[in-house]
């Protein structure tokens, strides 16, 4: 798309992703929630989707009793069905500093036009959604619903949250310059605080401050994952939208501990230049470090000639074959969006993750 070209994102552009046509689905999604819904259950109850026929049990339900076969039979028949159920999503998106970045468009422009697409067509089908924002400082969050009300709270937290990022982030680029031409250090940031607690954002939406493992790129996936572990909600389907950098030394250990207790699928937000290395040329970067216990960053220069670039792509190819390796270990699936935004959201309906 060609909105995701700009570095600001508006709320305009989000809530026309409901206009975009859906692709047709093979499977629909079970419902795992425990409340009623429109999504058929495994479970055999009260409901509308008709499933089997038996002979009459004592203490059946006599309304389900079915006469007609009952008289053909000369024996009383029961009508059984399938219960009924919500089915119960949550969305992860990653705005962590380490996904802005990218070649042509940013890593994080990419993951909030998804997350949007996703949370418009889970809503308008009736899917009970949680959407989940991982940032520097902590996670933001609203509660479950459905609905184009629900849609419409997700695309303003999604764009306010990265409006927030966007402008701290050009806010520390001016202060390292205005540093590097006055001589005199940085600023130093405020730190996040580790404890976690909850406190209202612009209601109704909620931030959880976690345990925040850098300063420069926030929270480890891993230390989202324990959080998630210490909520004990019901069973639901969870979609990690994100670049999967600094996950923790645990993460995948701790994705499986959750794989046991919720279906899990994770969204790479692939960018050209992970895949095919940076060209041959000179390139310009800031490095950031400590002297005399104050942070300074200083302008740098680095030149990537034919070989560096063959060995660079070659670490690439290692690290990303390396990372679907191990979710392919826990039999988590992995969706890369260098094939399209389309073709991920045909392939998370046609494996009945979304409706």
């Amino acid at each position: 798309m060609s909105e995701q070209g700009s570095i600001d994102i508006s709320i305009e552009q989000l809530l026309e992703l409901r206009h975009i046509p859906v692709p047709q689905a093979c499977n629909t999604p079970a419902s795992n929630g425990a409340w009623s819904g429109s999504f058929a259950s495994r479970k055999r109850g009260h409901g509308t989707d008709y499933d089997d026929l038996r002979s009459y049990s004592p203490g059946d339900d006599l309304r389900h009793i079915d006469w007609r076969a009952s008289a053909r039979c000369d024996e009383l028949h029961t009508r059984l069905y399938r219960e009924e159920k919500e089915h119960r999503l949550r969305l992860i998106c990653d705005l962590r500093h380490c996904m802005f970045t990218g070649s042509s468009v940013l890593r994080a422009n990419h993951a909030v036009f998804l997350i949007a697409r996703l949370l418009w067509r889970a809503c308008q089908a009736r899917t009970r959604v949680t959407l989940i924002v991982v940032t520097a400082d902590g996670l933001s969050m609203f509660a479950p619903g459905t609905g184009d009300a629900t849609a419409i709270r997700g695309c303003k937290l999604l764009v306010s949250e990265h409006q927030r990022i966007a402008q701290e982030l050009a806010s520390k680029n001016e202060r390292a310059r205005w540093a590097q031409t006055s001589n005199k250090p940085a600023s130093a940031q405020a730190t996040t605080s580790n404890v976690d607690d909850e406190t209202l954002v612009d209601a109704p939406y909620r931030r959880h401050a976690v345990k925040v493992d850098s300063r420069e790129h926030g929270p480890t996936l891993d230390t989202v994952l324990q959080w998630l572990l210490t909520r004990r909600e019901q069973k639901t389907t969870q979609l990690w939208v994100s670049g999967f950098d600094y996950v923790g030394e645990s993460f995948f250990d701790t994705l499986g501990a959750v794989a046991r207790q919720s279906l899990n699928v994770a969204i790479h937000v692939d960018d050209p230049i992970l895949n095919n290395a940076l060209p041959a040329g000179k390139f310009h970067y800031r490095s950031h470090g400590m002297k005399n216990n104050k942070p300074y960053s200083t302008d740098r220069f680095t030149r990537v000639g034919k070989s560096d670039q063959t060995l660079l792509a070659d670490r690439l190819t290692q690290n990303n074959k390396a990372r679907v390796k191990r979710f392919d270990a826990l039999a988590i699936p992995f969706i890369s969006t260098a094939y399209g935004d389309d073709n991920v959201v045909s392939a998370l309906r046609n494996q009945a993750y979304l409706a």
